[in-house]
C-alpha cells in the first residue's frame, strides 16, 4: 500500500503551529500566575524589574513553555534580558 504524504505549506508551517500554540499556553499561564497573586494586566508594568512575583512569573514561563527570553520580558516588562535570564529554574 503506498501512503502519500501532505506538507504544510504557506501560511500554517508546522513551525509556525507550535509557535502559536507556545504563545497561546504562554499567555494562560500569564493569566494565571496574575490571578494567583492578585494582579491585573496592568501590574507587571507597573512593578519593580526585580519583583519577586515577575521572577517567579518568569520562571514558570521559561520552565514550561520554549518561547524566547524576548517573548517573556515584553510580556512582563522586565525592561531586561539580563534579568530574565538570571532567574532560577
Amino acid at each position: 500500500m503506498r501512503f502519500s504524504t501532505t506538507t504544510l505549506t504557506g501560511e500554517h508551517s508546522s513551525g509556525e503551529l507550535r509557535s502559536e500554540s507556545a504563545a497561546i499556553k504562554a499567555k494562560r499561564i500569564f493569566a494565571e500566575e496574575l490571578q494567583r497573586m492578585g494582579w491585573n494586566q496592568a501590574d507587571p508594568a507597573i512593578r519593580l524589574k526585580g519583583n519577586p512575583g515577575k521572577m517567579m512569573i518568569t520562571n514558570r514561563l521559561r520552565r514550561e513553555t520554549v518561547l524566547s527570553v524576548n517573548w517573556i520580558v515584553q510580556r512582563l516588562s522586565t525592561e531586561t534580558q539580563k534579568i530574565a535570564r538570571a532567574t532560577d529554574f
